[in-house]
Order: C-alpha cells, then structure tokens, then sequence
C-alpha cells in the first residue's frame, strides 16, 4: 500500500538535499579566497590578506554590522579558520553585505545541484 502523506515533489527533494549539503559544506580558507577572487567579489590584494587571515576590505561592512564583541569573535575565527562552512553567520553576513544571493553563494561553495 502506498502511503501518499509521505509522497513529496521533486522541489521538496532538491530543497531538502540543498538544506543538507549547505550544513555540511566546507572549503578550504584558500578554495573560498579562490571563489570569491574569481567571481570578482575580491580583489587580488583583498584575496591576498584573506587567505593569509586578515579581515580584507570587501569584508568590513560584514564586520562593522556586528556588535563588537562579536566582531572580535568573527576575526579570530576567521584569523584561526582552515575551512569555511558554508551556513558560518559571518559568511552569510558578508554575502548580504556584498548582494549575494543564496544561490550565487551556493555555487561559490561548489552546488551543481
């Protein structure tokens, strides 16, 4: 017997499988730089100091948004990250701040969906 309460669309599906990848989705510090280089959403200089640590320009309105303890909080994370997650505040700070969407977001991280 068929239990038609569990049937769901195949929008349901890909929306359930994009929920799970962006929780477990990570790249390295280098491969997001990378990414957002390529996109243009970094400059060379502003890829430089991020993928050594440092806070670059195109980051600081994400930054400035937060309350200052928090801001400590987003630049030693970022100073100490090796990966990036994907669904990280700061990150998805930094996209809105730079008028990202979810979707541009999502194919930076690697989405073929």
């Amino acid at each position: 017997m068929i239990d038609w309460t569990r049937m769901i669309t195949a929008d349901q599906a890909t929306a359930t499988r994009l929920a799970d990848w962006r929780a477990t989705r990570t790249l390295s510090r280098l491969q997001f730089c990378t990414a957002l280089r390529a996109a243009g959403i970094l400059t060379d200089p502003d890829a430089l100091a991020a993928a050594s640590g440092q806070i670059p320009e195109a980051f600081k309105p994400a930054l400035a948004a937060l309350a200052p303890p928090d801001q400590t909080n987003a630049r030693l994370a970022w100073a100490a990250a090796s990966t990036i997650d994907r669904t990280n505040p700061f990150i998805t700070a930094i996209a809105a701040t730079a008028g990202l969407s979810d979707q541009t977001l999502d194919d930076l991280f690697g989405w073929d969906g």
